[in-house]
């Protein structure tokens, strides 16, 4: 019998589609890695994650990003953190862990989450239709990050740029959450068509 190699596909994978000033894209090989602190040694790894990355812990809500490499740490709660870079295969734990040691405990959540680029002029117009997040500049700007729902399913929002999101939503469910966004990007563009009409 011949050896078989199975390996993962997405539902979604190569998904890309233009909208009048917003794209919409799936992001492939991005590894999201949970990261909590021991108890008593939050200390130890904010201090081994300047020395590791070049970065800081970023507070709730807020994210930073390595100077050496693609890393961006989003502070989802109390010293709960998901770690984003651009990683393909099936090691991504073993690959923080030789940065980061005992300082934490880390968890692959790469497979849980589909990741979507939204970016484009009404980015932030369509989205903010869309999600009860206040998503104006003077309140969700660069690096913000925020827990929500959009049509009715989990997910959680980064802002990267004035006009570039990055969103991430359940596995599972990532067909429905796309014809959903875009859904809703849909009739975002109908609506203000008929404002200005």
């Amino acid at each position: 019998m011949p050896d078989l190699i199975l390996k993962p596909q997405s539902t979604i994978s190569k998904f890309q589609n233009d909208f009048e000033g917003v794209n919409v894209a799936a992001k492939e090989n991005v590894a999201i890695v949970s990261m909590s602190p021991p108890h008593g040694k939050k200390k130890s790894l904010s201090e081994r994650v300047v020395t590791a990355f070049k970065t800081e812990l970023p507070a709730v809500g807020d994210s930073t990003t390595s100077t050496m490499t693609s890393l961006r740490i989003l502070g989802m709660q109390q010293d709960q953190f998901f770690l984003l870079f651009d990683y393909k295969g099936a090691n991504a734990v073993e690959e923080i862990s030789k940065k980061l040691g005992d300082t934490a405990y880390l968890t692959d959540q790469s497979d849980s989450w589909v990741t979507i680029s939204v970016s484009g002029p009404k980015a932030r117009t369509a989205l903010q239709q869309i999600s009860p997040v206040d998503l104006d500049p003077s309140v969700f700007g660069k690096g913000a990050v925020a827990r929500t729902m959009i049509e009715n399913l989990g997910t959680i929002i980064v802002c990267e740029g004035a006009d570039k999101f990055l969103l991430f939503s359940p596995r599972s469910s990532a067909e429905s959450f796309i014809y959903g966004l875009e859904t809703s990007i849909r009739n975002c563009h109908s609506t203000e068509k008929i404002r200005h009409s």
